[in-house]
């Protein structure tokens, strides 16, 4: 498993479960899985493994997931303790507007693939550009039915 030093990090934004920050100097994120009071350690290493797990196979049957590099440890300081989470492709883009056909459109193109997003909501659809043209890119997939 590798090692982040704290120091290398840039913080972007917080969720439930997790902080997410970009590496700086480059085109990578690292989502760590916050520690709790009822959170061990070892639940926070089974949270990344699994978000991990889950990113790996989205992005072999979709190019619409961040792509997963490898589990990674921190030492944070504000929990004053290691915590575990996945590198990954950072994405910069915007978050799409209140209007539901975005996450109806994504619901719809995730399915074709056997994907069912568990907690799809305008915080996990990003909009991005791609040779000028509008890319939707899904984030967060801890909360994640993969079909057989």
């Amino acid at each position: 498993m590798k090692t982040i030093w704290f120091d290398q990090l840039e913080y972007v934004a917080i969720g439930a479960t997790a902080l997410y920050y970009k590496i700086k100097n480059e085109l990578i994120g690292f989502k760590c899985i916050i520690p709790t009071r009822w959170r061990c350690d070892l639940e926070c290493m089974k949270a990344a493994e699994r978000e991990y797990a889950n990113l790996v196979e989205v992005a072999k049957r979709t190019k619409m997931t961040p792509r997963p590099y490898e589990l990674a440890k921190v030492f944070h300081p504000e929990f004053e303790r290691w915590t575990y989470g996945v590198i990954m492709e950072h994405i910069d883009g915007s978050r799409v507007d209140n209007d539901r056909k975005h996450i109806y459109i994504v619901k719809r193109a995730l399915k074709r693939f056997g994907i069912e997003h568990t907690d799809l909501h305008r915080g996990n659809i990003l909009i991005t550009r791609h040779n000028g043209k509008k890319r939707y890119r899904v984030i967060d997939f801890t909360s994640v039915d993969l079909d057989e």
